[in-house]
Order: structure tokens, then C-alpha cells, then sequence
């Protein structure tokens, strides 16, 4: 019994014996993978504008005319 086993144990992935484990690692590499690809994207995409946004008030520093409200 012990040798058939661990035949077909070698035979089949660890995912096949642990199918709970096995989707909940999966499924968590694959979100976070994606999620830290939409969120470096989306900082990306608002550090453009805050970037040349802090140039703006930057190169207006020297004249104190402007007034950031909050």
C-alpha cells in the first residue's frame, strides 16, 4: 500500500493532494502580482502629473504670489 502511494504521490503534484492550499497560493501570487503592476502603474501615471506639478510651484517659489489653500 505504502509503495502504491508514493508512486502515484511522485506520479501527481502536491497540488492534486492539498487542492485547498494549492488554489489559495495560485490565486494569491497571481493578485499580487497584478495588483502591484496596477498600482506601479498607477503611480506612474499620478506621480506625471505631481512631478510637474512641484516644478510649477518650484519655479513660481521665488515670487511669492501664490497661495496653496489646505
Amino acid at each position: 500500500m505504502t509503495t502504491k502511494r508514493e508512486r502515484s504521490h511522485k506520479g501527481t503534484s502536491s497540488c492534486d493532494d492539498q487542492p485547498d492550499n494549492c488554489e489559495l497560493k495560485s490565486n494569491t501570487t497571481s493578485e499580487s502580482k497584478q495588483f502591484y503592476s496596477f498600482r506601479d502603474s498607477q503611480l506612474a501615471l499620478l506621480a506625471s502629473p505631481l512631478g510637474s506639478r512641484n516644478l510649477i510651484i518650484d519655479s513660481f517659489a521665488d515670487h511669492s504670489t501664490i497661495q496653496l489653500d489646505g
